[in-house]
Parts: C-alpha cells; structure tokens; sequence
C-alpha cells in the first residue's frame, strides 16, 4: 500500500500490523519523529511537538491507529533509534 497523506477522503485508512512498518517509514520521510518520554510518547514534526490527532487527519487514519504504531516502536519495532 502506497501511504500518502495527500489524498482527500472521507473514511479513514485502517493500518494492519504488517502495515505499521511502512506506515512509519512514510512519517519518517515527512519528518515526524517519536520522542519517549516519562508518561508515554509525543510526535514531533521537525521541532514542534503534533497530536495523535494531527496526525490521524493529516493521514486519513484513525487516531487509534497513531496510538497503535507510537506504542509497536515503543516496545522495539521498527527500526526506531531512541535518543
């Protein structure tokens, strides 16, 4: 599946397990990144800090499916570098 945030739709994308992979490497290529911290996570954009929800709509994915990747890095998927 091609992932790209540039389409208009009007249902959200669902995103498998085995999805999860390339659903991250397309996020990396626009810039977003995952920074761990004490009480979870927060995704950044370059420097400024964007919402699961930001996200969700800019991808046409469900917020839940945001929760979903942030929590399969966290727990070592992926090729996630932590800092």
């Amino acid at each position: 599946m091609e992932w790209s945030g540039r389409t208009r739709k009007l249902i959200n994308r669902q995103v498998t397990k085995k999805q999860l992979s390339s659903f991250w490497h397309a996020l990396e290529e626009d810039g977003v990144w995952l920074k761990p911290t004490k009480t979870g996570y927060t995704f950044y954009a370059g420097q400024y800090k964007i919402s699961v929800k930001a996200i969700s709509e800019a991808w046409y994915v469900s917020e839940n499916a945001v929760r979903r990747l942030a929590i399969w890095l966290l727990e070592g998927n992926g090729d996630f570098e932590w800092e």
